[in-house]
């Protein structure tokens, strides 16, 4: 079986490290390179041929830099290139697949590394992923203003379930459970479950093809 090679491009070297010896633990992967900049990752790709580049977002020379260098490498040679990043901004993840990347993942969610370069190696769309994660942040910043227990309140709208539902499943009595869903609407300026649920979503959508 044929290995998919990898070049690890992170100027933080205890992840790229730690990353290394996760991903050698797949039998069908293995790491190529490791390198902290984006000369080094452009030097690299021209000697040694890759299938998959995980390409920190910011490295040392500069803040996006990763984005410059996705640009680049893009334009010299047919690796697949896995966007990562710790921030959280949509802006990010537009510039990511600006830039050629087929894909984006953020580094808290290491554990989907594995599977997900073995989808860009056969040419699975970024595109649900980007819509996924678009959808994702706008949700987050229309209901920024709920606290913990309203948030997990308004999930729970979300997957359409009853207030005696969302009683039991979050172990409250039947007043807390009113005042939160009180509170909730309240925040997001609507009369019911469902129209906090539309308009959440609804923003989200606006947005995103403005």
């Amino acid at each position: 079986m044929e290995k998919i090679k990898i070049l690890l491009v992170d100027d933080d070297y205890s992840w790229q490290s730690t990353m290394s010896r996760f991903l050698c633990k797949e039998e069908d992967m293995i790491v190529s390179g490791m390198v902290g900049s984006k000369k080094e990752a452009i030097d690299f790709i021209k000697s040694i041929k890759v299938n998959v580049i995980l390409m920190d977002i910011n490295l040392t020379e500069n803040n996006m830099d990763g984005i410059e260098t996705a640009v680049e490498i893009s334009q010299i040679c047919e690796s697949k290139i896995i966007m990562l990043t710790s921030i959280r901004r949509e802006d990010i993840i537009i510039d990511s697949f600006t830039a050629g990347a087929i894909n984006f993942i953020y580094k808290d969610d290491y554990k989907q590394i594995p599977d997900l370069i073995r989808n860009v190696c056969k040419n699975s769309t970024p595109y649900e992923v980007l819509i996924k994660e678009y959808q994702k942040l706008k949700k987050e910043e229309q209901i920024k203003d709920l606290s913990r227990c309203e948030k997990e309140v308004y999930n729970l709208m979300e997957e359409n379930r009853t207030r005696r539902q969302i009683e039991d499943i979050l172990d409250k009595s039947e007043n807390t459970v009113k005042k939160l869903i009180r509170q909730v609407l309240k925040k997001l300026k609507v009369k019911s479950s469902k129209e906090a649920v539309e308009k959440v979503n609804k923003l989200g959508i606006e947005k995103k093809t403005r």
